[in-house]
Formats: C-alpha cells, sequence, structure tokens
C-alpha cells in the first residue's frame, strides 16, 4: 500500500472514529453532530443564513434545512426575516439555545480530550503544523 493510500486510511478512520466519539456524547441529548456544529458556528456568529450556515459547516443545504426545523422545535433556534433580502431568514439563537452554550462547550471538551488524550501537546502542534498546509 503506498504512503498516500495509508494516509487517506488514517483520515478516514479518524473520521468515523471522531463521529462515533461525537454521536456517544450527544445522544442522551437527542442531538444530532450536525445540530451541535451549527450551534457552536452561532455562538460565534449571532446570526447566519441557511446558506452561510451550509457553507461554513460543509454540509448541504437539505441536511441543514432538516437540522434547522429540528433546532427550531426544540426552541433552541429561531428564523427571521432578512431585512436585505426577503426570500431568504437570518438563524438566531433563542435564550434556550443560548443557555445550551455552556453543555455544547462541555461536549466539545470532552471530545477534544479524548481525541487528544495519547497526543503530547508538541505533538498536537506539529499535527496542526502539517495539517494547516493542507488549505481544507
Amino acid at each position: 500500500m503506498e504512503i498516500s493510500e495509508k494516509f487517506f486510511d488514517i483520515f478516514t478512520k479518524l473520521g468515523q472514529w471522531r463521529l462515533k466519539q461525537v454521536e456517544k456524547a450527544l445522544n442522551p441529548l437527542s442531538i444530532s453532530h450536525t445540530d451541535l456544529h451549527i450551534l457552536m458556528l452561532l455562538y460565534e456568529k449571532e446570526s447566519l443564513t441557511q446558506e452561510e450556515i451550509s457553507s461554513q459547516a460543509i454540509v448541504d443545504r437539505s441536511n441543514v434545512g432538516r437540522a434547522l426545523k429540528k433546532l427550531e422545535k426544540r426552541n433552541l433556534i429561531a428564523k427571521k426575516k432578512n431585512s436585505r433580502d426577503k426570500r431568504t431568514f437570518n438563524v438566531i439563537l433563542t435564550e434556550k439555545g443560548k443557555e445550551f452554550k455552556e453543555e455544547a462547550y462541555k461536549i466539545k471538551k470532552n471530545i477534544v480530550q479524548i481525541f487528544a488524550a495519547n497526543l503530547s501537546e508538541k505533538d498536537i502542534e506539529t499535527i496542526i503544523k502539517l495539517l494547516s498546509k493542507m488549505k481544507i
């Protein structure tokens, strides 16, 4: 097997493992990985359109639409008309969504700790430096 194939296989396994860890952490809260990603984006920027969420989360619009519907039903987000473009709406956090922020960051921190458990700080810095070259 070529080194580039090994590289690809490791990334595939890493992605699958990461997703499994995230879903295990989120399962008791009845929230999906995409839902959490959307909430994290909204914690950073108070208002985004569905298109902006789709682009930044690297998730197609239909999956984002389903996730937004679910989050809205749970009263974590609300939609309001975009003042510049009446055909679109902005997604904002509700008070309940803002209250979930601490829990969301706690989940993320726990997953990061599991992810980096066998790595030194220097290892992590090296990995970040190398992966930054990939420009993804």
